[in-house]
């Protein structure tokens, strides 16, 4: 784990393997669609599930699953 400012940090990047990674921006865009507002109506754990989902769907070359 990742300790900032006396704040221990749970989720931590993985290591990328490619050297020339970039985002594309209509990935961008798609992920930006289903912002999590943080309405007191908003389900947070439904807006992980739906982010979750729709990183499974993406296949970058040379990155595993786990780092995207």
């Amino acid at each position: 784990m990742l300790q900032v400012s006396g704040i221990i940090l749970s989720i931590v990047n993985p290591t990328l393997e490619a050297n020339n990674f970039e985002l594309n921006p209509a990935l961008i865009t798609f992920m930006e669609r289903d912002k999590f507002g943080g309405h007191p109506a908003d389900n947070p754990n439904a807006h992980l599930h739906k982010f979750i989902a729709k990183c499974d769907t993406i296949k970058i070359n040379r990155l595993s699953t786990e780092v995207i």
